[in-house]
Formats: C-alpha cells, structure tokens, sequence
C-alpha cells in the first residue's frame, strides 16, 4: 500500500511539473517519469511474485500422481478458465 501511495504522489508530481514546465521532456519531468516507471515496474514484480505464490500453493498431488487444483477460483480471478486436473 506505501508504494502504491508513492506512486499516486510521484504521478500528481508529474503532472503538476509538466504542466508547469509545459513540457514532457524537460528533465524534471523525465526524472519524475523514470523515478515512476521504476516504482510501477516494482509493483509488478511484487504482483507476480504473489501470484505464482498464490497458485503454487493451490495445487496438491493427488493419489493418482496427477496434480490437483485444491482452488479453482485463483485461475478463474485471473481470468483464465479454471482446470481441475492435469497430468
């Protein structure tokens, strides 16, 4: 949630600072722009890592060695048709 504050306050400080400036490629503006991307590229990492936590968990081997989805609601939330079971 800090990082996802950081990024709104770093956003409101690029508008404001090209709108001021009147210019997307003042260097002000980059550096806030870049300081942005890397904050954004760090939330997606995290958002990844979470997720194959998330589905890695979900899945058990079941006595007939295929693997199990114990939650098929995980897939189904990321938008992908949820499977029950798979060699």
């Amino acid at each position: 949630m800090i990082l996802l504050h950081e990024l709104q306050v770093l956003r409101t400080k690029l508008f404001e600072m090209a709108e001021a400036r009147g210019s997307l490629t003042d260097p002000d503006v980059l550096a806030i722009s870049e300081a942005a991307d890397k904050l954004i590229v760090t939330l997606q990492q995290i958002q990844k890592a979470e997720m194959i936590r998330v589905v890695s968990t979900s899945y058990v081997l079941a006595t007939d060695g295929k693997t199990v989805l114990t939650n098929p609601n995980i897939l189904a939330a990321a938008g992908r048709q949820a499977v029950q079971s798979h060699d």
